[in-house]
């Protein structure tokens, strides 16, 4: 029996993800009086591990801002809901992916319009996280040189994964007619 990757990848992923929150809000409250502050290093490196999930947090913050409803706390609790179903969304998109590639390589589900949508909306992404990596970049430059690195590392691994698969995806869509 395989381990069915569409399951268990979301699974370990949501799970650290709300770890790395929660202590992110931790070390929020334990920073609060520093003069300098760009954020939770625990909540930025959940951000960077689980990039992509991002835009899924960004709708529902959207959505959040415009209805005016919500408390702070009430506030937090959505975003880091819609955070960690985004995470969930995009691992086991992830691990459906690798399993149906395993499964059977050379066999597409969409069509070819789809695709070269998909695909190029991939490789715009990946470009946008080679910036982020850029903006995390310049934390060595302001004092915190191990965050700094990793997510930068983190967010040019995104773009580099991104656009290497999605424009050899692109390479054989060509090639197929």
């Amino acid at each position: 029996m395989r381990i069915k990757l569409r399951f268990v990848l979301p699974a370990i992923q949501m799970t650290l993800s709300a770890c790395l929150l929660v202590l992110g809000a931790a070390q929020y409250r334990a920073d609060r009086g520093k003069e300098i502050y760009y954020g939770a290093p625990a909540k930025r490196i959940c951000y960077a591990i689980n990039a992509p999930a991002l835009l899924f947090r960004s709708a529902g913050l959207y959505i959040l801002d415009a209805s005016h409803l919500v408390s702070a706390k009430v506030y937090d609790a959505i975003d880091n809901g819609t955070f960690i179903l985004g995470v969930g969304l995009l691992w086991f998109l992830v691990g459906a992916a690798i399993d149906s590639r395993l499964k059977r390589p050379a066999k597409a589900a969409l069509s070819r319009p789809w695709r070269l949508a998909i695909d190029f909306s991939l490789i715009v992404l990946g470009i946008a996280f080679l910036f982020f990596g850029f903006g995390a970049w310049n934390l060595i430059h302001l004092g915190s040189m191990l965050q700094g690195f990793a997510e930068a590392a983190i967010y040019c691994l995104w773009a580099l994964v991104l656009v290497f698969i999605s424009g050899y995806d692109l390479r054989l869509l060509s090639t197929a007619r």
